[in-house]
């Protein structure tokens, strides 16, 4: 699969996620077939970071489209245009990437390239991103494992099932974790164990950054009419 490939699907599967949780609440199924889409962004953006000429240029963007896309994602999720209760995905995905941006201006040298990590991983948690820590820390795993498929892959399963976990061994902690229904998203493996390397198809670079608040504008339009 190429990375346009694996976009696509990404996309497909926040669809469909998105809309059992706006639209069709009773089709499970729907839910965890787009656990599988996030995993697979935290992968592209670790593999962009990795390949951009413009490490602030892409941390820039991903920030303009997550002030563009919180009006639409709190109507999707809290039906109100402003609400404090969650951030969207783009936030998470904007910090794991400042995170990267400070790894490779410090050489990537371990102790501050894991400080930063962690310090946009607990501003993640702070400010109630969708995934949170989990994610700045899949896509620092992604980054740090990319000359490794299998390294970068088990970070998957290993790093779902320690968020799960924190619930339960840890209940004050809970606002780090993640519900047991996240740990459908092995299912990417498949997926990005397919990956070629190569981009595939050129064009539609902003696609996915309109797609992302146009269809949840979208559903909630349908969702006011159902």
């Amino acid at each position: 699969m190429t990375s346009f490939s694996l976009k696509l699907l990404a996309m497909a599967c926040m669809l469909l996620d998105h809309a059992g949780y706006l639209l069709f609440p009773g089709q499970p199924w729907l839910r965890l077939v787009g656990r599988i889409a996030f995993p697979v962004f935290c992968f592209q953006l670790a593999e962009g970071a990795a390949h951009t000429s413009n490490l602030p240029r892409y941390c820039r963007r991903l920030f303009l489209f997550a002030l563009l896309s919180e009006v639409p994602f709190d109507w999707m999720i809290a039906g109100r245009p402003f609400s404090w209760d969650a951030q969207n995905v783009l936030f998470t995905l904007g910090l794991s990437a400042l995170a990267l941006w400070v790894a490779e201006a410090c050489g990537r040298r371990p102790v501050p390239a894991a400080a930063a990590l962690l310090l946009a991983a607990g501003l993640a948690a702070a400010f109630r991103t969708d995934y949170g820590a989990y994610g700045v820390l899949l896509t620092g795993w992604f980054y740090a494992a990319r000359q490794s498929r299998a390294w970068a892959l088990l970070g998957i399963p290993v790093l779902t099932a320690l968020f799960c976990l924190v619930p339960v061994l840890f209940p004050a902690w809970s606002a780090f974790g993640l519900s047991t229904v996240q740990l459908a998203c092995v299912a990417a493996c498949v997926p990005l164990a397919l990956y070629n390397g190569r981009q595939g198809p050129r064009g539609g670079k902003y696609a996915f950054y309109c797609f992302y608040p146009l269809h949840m504008l979208l559903l909630y339009g349908v969702s006011l009419g159902v």
